[in-house]
């Protein structure tokens, strides 16, 4: 059996890791690199995660790859805090107790608060949280001051405009907890993505970076053609494993009415790469809120997993890309916040800077959206679109991109399994 996969992410590096041990496989990047938003950028004189990367005790599939790569050894676990800034103040969030010193909320709001982040922390399943949106979700199960100092800052950094998005994502992040223990690879992600490419290669797969994919057709032989300008090549199975929207461009109409796809808002990602002449505060995840100033965002020192003092200072825009434009704003909001974070914090801190930015980095978790993964839309016999799979964690992270692409893999054993029983 040929399978094509479109896109040498982290997600299809990982399908391919898959099925490169039993099917001939080719991949094909657009990019003259692998691993999308995974791939990591030369920094003074540093490889370091364009994106800032962490793995959690809880993520048993990726764990369990980078234990048959060989990598066991580069995975280190540290300590790392999960802070709230709130007008100047440090909230160590990683201590349940700390609840209880956020001001501006009374005693009994405290503990409904309190009770509403045990009972989300403890459920396995996003989808039973899919019925109302985030801010139903919270006023109802804690009240409307709550959600307004505490959760709405935090979905407007995010979403801006948050009214549709579900209870489901937010329930994912508190389920997430970036708290305790945070693992890392020692050099980085690149350590996976180099691994993975040599183990997929060993396997006798293609990588072929560098090449666009134009159009994806279907034959009358249940064959997909994949277009690069008028020549084709032709696959028994096509994996996506790139996002939703542009799948659809890459499908004439006739395609996108078979395939059904789930239609989705994304969010474009920017971020300021810091690195620091001495430490900013002892911390993971800090989110800056201070409500005088109307100042919200989401800072990741990440100077306790990687050993050197660099900050990641992200923004998420849902309508419009981020553009060199934007990176002025961007750089004086960011040092808005780390002064928050640090009140001696000044400019003279920066030893070295960079932004970059990437277009529909993750979907919009919507109600609407995640009932379409769940009813299965995007599903069609030989064509496999990861992003259109549902995940009971709901978050696209590295280890549900493990997840997925070990049911892919599943799917396509039993259907090859089939196809050779049917033939013998």
């Amino acid at each position: 059996m040929q399978i094509a996969i479109i896109g040498a992410g982290i997600s299809g590096l990982l399908c391919a890791y898959r099925l490169a041990e039993e099917f001939e496989v080719s991949i094909f990047e657009r990019e003259n690199y692998p691993g999308g938003l995974c791939s990591s950028v030369s920094f003074d004189n540093l490889q370091i995660e364009k994106y800032n990367h962490f793995f959690s005790r809880y993520d048993k599939e990726i764990i369990r790859v980078i234990n048959e790569l060989g990598l066991s050894g580069s995975l280190s676990w540290k300590k790392a805090r999960q802070g709230s800034i709130i007008d100047g103040k440090f909230f160590d969030m990683s201590r349940p107790l700390s609840l209880f010193g956020l001001p501006g909320i009374n005693i009994f709001e405290r503990m409904r608060f309190a009770a509403f982040l045990v009972k989300a922390s403890i459920a396995n399943d996003g989808l039973r949280f899919n019925q109302q949106t985030a801010r139903v979700w919270v006023e109802g199960n804690c009240t409307k001051n709550v959600f307004e100092r505490y959760f709405k800052p935090l979905l407007e950094f995010k979403f801006q405009n948050y009214g549709d998005v579900s209870a489901g994502y937010l329930w994912a992040r508190i389920k997430e907890g970036k708290r305790n223990d945070i693992g890392a690879l020692s050099g980085g992600m690149g350590v996976l993505l180099e691994s993975l490419m040599d183990k997929i290669r060993g396997r006798g797969a293609k990588i072929i970076l560098g090449k666009t994919i134009k159009r994806i057709e279907r034959t009358l032989e249940n064959k997909w053609r994949l277009y690069d300008n008028e020549s084709f090549e032709e696959f028994d199975c096509v994996l996506c494993c790139i996002s939703l929207k542009e799948t659809v461009r890459l499908c004439n109409e006739e395609l996108k009415n078979i395939l059904n796809i789930p239609d989705a808002d994304y969010l474009n990602a920017g971020s300021y790469i810091l690195k620091l002449k001495r430490p900013l505060r002892q911390g993971y995840w800090l989110f800056v809120n201070h409500k005088e100033r109307g100042l919200s965002n989401v800072i990741i020192d990440a100077s306790s997993v990687t050993g050197n003092n660099i900050v990641y200072c992200r923004v998420y825009r849902r309508t419009g890309s981020i553009t060199e434009r934007d990176r002025e704003k961007i750089f004086n909001n960011c040092l808005s916040a780390l002064r928050n974070i640090n009140p001696d914090f000044d400019q003279t801190w920066i030893e070295k800077k960079m932004f970059h930015a990437d277009n529909l980095v993750e979907p919009v978790l919507t109600n609407e959206f995640i009932d379409q993964l769940f009813s299965g839309g995007g599903r069609v016999e030989g064509f496999y679109l990861p992003e259109a799979m549902y995940e009971r964690h709901l978050l696209k992270t590295v280890n549900t991109q493990a997840e997925k692409a070990k049911l892919i893999f599943r799917m396509i054993m039993e259907r090859n399994s089939n196809e050779s029983s049917n033939t013998g």
